[in-house]
């Protein structure tokens, strides 16, 4: 196994990553995981930390598409996968610039994947809903008390995923069962998509307070949410 630093939003250290996985032969297969999101209310963003996520989420695809399709047409194509998100296509509230940046992710991929579609490169995305993992500790600990009840029961298979549930998605995508795919989004989500989102209000009045959740959904600033005392 062989790694390289770098910053997914810097070209040049995308550009070299591709050479190292690549080399004189060209690139196959190019899988980004990149992304981040946070629970926020709108009126408690702020346009900078909006913009990061977008740049996250689309810019960051956006460079490793443009950096891997030299090496993918040098190798007679290839096939790219990016990890979107089951609320690409659903409304999460408190979760816009996420929600916004998975869903210009998926309109990259689907503008790329005809544009570079005659360079035989392929471009799909992965939908997944919520996985948890014991490589990771802090969605494991986001469901203290009874949280995960709330995901649950809009889960009509019962269970929240495990990574393999995701990996089976991303190998059908980047290997030849699926070559006459592309610019699509396979969703897996244990059917979470077909129910409404589950309700995060509660966590966000322990986080800022009654007073301030209560004065956001009356469409007022959060400046003028009474002082707690």
């Amino acid at each position: 196994m062989d790694y390289i630093a770098g910053d997914c939003l810097v070209e040049q250290d995308v550009v070299a990553a591709v050479a190292r996985a690549g080399g004189s032969r060209g690139l196959d297969i190019c899988v980004s995981t990149v992304g981040r999101g946070s629970t926020t209310p709108l009126l408690l963003n702020n346009a900078e930390d909006f913009t990061n996520e977008l740049r996250i989420n689309v810019t960051s695809a956006f460079v490793a598409i443009k950096a891997c399709v030299p090496a993918m047409a040098l190798a007679g194509g290839g096939s790219m996968v990016f990890i979107s998100s089951v609320i690409a296509a659903r409304s999460f509230p408190y979760m816009s610039g996420y929600c916004a940046g998975k869903a210009g992710l998926e309109a990259l991929v689907r503008t790329a994947a005809d544009e570079l579609a005659h360079l035989g490169i392929r471009i799909n995305c992965v939908r997944p809903g919520l996985v948890n993992s014991p490589d990771n500790p802090k969605v494991a600990a986001s469901f203290a008390g009874d949280r995960p009840t709330a995901f649950l029961d809009r889960t009509p298979l019962g269970r929240l995923g495990v990574p393999t549930d995701i990996a089976g998605a991303i190998r059908f995508l980047a290997g030849p069962e699926s070559s006459w795919a592309t610019g699509t989004s396979v969703t897996v989500d244990g059917g979470a998509h077909l129910r409404r989102a589950p309700d995060v209000q509660p966590r966000l009045r322990q986080e800022f307070g009654d007073e301030v959740i209560d004065t956001i959904l009356a469409g007022r600033p959060p400046e003028q949410a009474p002082v707690r005392r």
